[in-house]
């Protein structure tokens, strides 16, 4: 689709490097080759966010057309996409892992989806994203309630198995997109999603504001969601686009991570939960990290006694009031 001037939209696509930084280049060679250029003009930028000036050359020198953003110290994923966001002005945004292969034009697809009529309320887009494999990862759900933030963070859900996990689901949570365990074969309006790969509507993003800045990872994009469906704007999964995801390789399986992790779900229940519930799940997180804590000690677990440590020290420090941008 084009505008009433002939041109096609600008959208412009923010990547950024995680721990192996060398996987940008297959994503930005599938994206290119993949890319439709009557449907989209794409402006891409890359943060290198290791502050390696040799990645960042190497990346300039492959690909001309890339605006490189090298940090000098590594930030989080929302302050790294929001210094793309803060200072465009395309009328769309692609917010994108580096661990993404591009197998058809997926960007495009969405974005020919938000341009439809009657999806103008429509401020963010997700496809189906894959394994390696082509299974499929699952990628939609409901925003969080204060039992599952501390269930989650309880490490209690890890050991449940999906054959039982399956079931509840699809018991407590009838609507589609309102947990992981459906066939994702539907476009449907969702509370939030995975934010692997993102296409915004930068209207809507202009009029909510950025996603905050609490954390390195996690969380943020949900927050988000739950800012801009409190605007009325929509949050939609559209799997007639689709795009490899890796999984784990921009952040990998660091336990520090989960630190951050916890700082998101504070911050979201922070500003979308009352006083009281906001209480509750902070005096549950201090109980389940200190419990974690004393278990690592018996057990003598040195990797498990730090991260409960560093939980129970994060619940009992972090100031509601820093949140937010």
């Amino acid at each position: 689709m084009t505008h009433k001037n002939g041109a096609p939209p600008l959208v412009d696509v923010s990547v950024v490097t995680g721990r192996r930084p060398e996987l940008v280049y297959e994503c930005l060679d599938t994206l290119l080759a993949n890319r439709n250029e009557g449907l989209a003009q794409l402006r891409l930028f890359v943060t290198v966010n290791d502050g390696n000036p040799d990645t960042a050359s190497r990346i300039a020198h492959r690909y001309p057309q890339v605006q490189v953003i090298l940090n000098d110290d590594p930030r989080g994923f929302a302050a790294n996409h929001n210094r793309v966001l803060g200072e465009s002005d395309a009328e769309y945004a692609a917010i994108l892992n580096d661990d993404l292969v591009f197998h058809s034009t997926c960007i495009e697809t969405c974005l020919s989806f938000m341009m439809l009529s009657e999806n103008q309320a429509v401020a963010m887009v997700s496809p189906k994203l894959l394994n390696p494999d082509g299974s499929l990862q699952p990628s939609t759900y409901s925003f969080p309630t204060i039992l599952q933030s501390a269930v989650a963070k309880s490490d209690v859900r890890r050991t449940i198995p999906d054959w039982i996990m399956r079931p509840a689901s699809k018991l407590l949570r009838r609507r589609k997109g309102s947990s992981r365990f459906w066939k994702h074969d539907e476009t449907i309006d969702v509370d939030t999603f995975r934010g692997a790969c993102v296409v915004a509507r930068m209207s809507a993003v202009r009029a909510v504001g950025l996603m905050d800045e609490v954390a390195l990872v996690g969380g943020e994009e949900t927050e988000w969601h739950r800012r801009m469906k409190d605007e009325g704007w929509r949050i939609v999964f559209h799997p007639s686009a689709s795009v490899e995801h890796v999984g784990q390789q921009s952040v990998g399986g660091n336990p520090r991570l989960r630190i951050e992790y916890l700082k998101g779900a504070l911050n979201y229940h922070a500003k979308h939960s009352s006083a009281l519930a906001n209480l509750t799940l902070r005096t549950a997180f201090i109980t389940i990290f200190s419990a974690q804590w004393l278990g690592a000690v018996l057990l003598m677990r040195p990797d498990d006694r730090l991260r409960a440590r560093l939980g129970l020290w994060t619940s009992i420090t972090w100031q509601p009031d820093k949140a937010g941008a």
